[in-house]
């Protein structure tokens, strides 16, 4: 019940302007399928991914480089995620880093199709909206 996030478990009208509006989009694990989706959609979106999963692989991890754009929080450290993004927000340098590097990503069909991609579950999207302060 932390009001710096927004908690989805349905799809929503504005999905993709919640994630072009925000700072940061989490993926969790969970039931359905879908987490890597909506992952590699906020990053599409320019919204910082920030996994919460241990030992994961991430989308065409062997074409992207997800430890210079996303955040990845263990398990473990679910309790302190609000302080840890603040961190991050508050890195404008980092930021504007991962931001570039989201931006940088640009590949042909040809290269796509050589990637292996993994399959993902989830049970909510969540993002905390950049309007709102961390």
């Amino acid at each position: 019940n932390d009001s710096r996030f927004h908690v989805h478990l349905h799809s929503v009208p504005e999905f993709h302007k919640e994630m072009a509006t925000s700072h940061f989009c989490l993926g969790v694990s969970g039931r359905g399928g879908g987490w890597g989706r909506r992952i590699t959609l906020g990053a599409l979106h320019g919204c910082i991914p920030v996994v919460i999963m241990d030992n994961c692989s991430m989308a065409l991890e062997e074409l992207l480089p997800w430890q210079h754009m996303a955040v990845f929080v263990p398990e473990a450290r679910i309790p302190d995620l609000g302080t840890i993004l603040e961190g991050v927000l508050k890195d404008t340098a980092r930021m504007e880093r991962m931001r570039r590097e989201l931006g940088a990503q640009r590949f042909s069909p040809a290269e796509l199709q050589k990637v292996k991609c993994d399959t993902w579950r989830s049970e909510a999207a969540v993002t905390s909206a950049r309007h709102v302060a961390l």
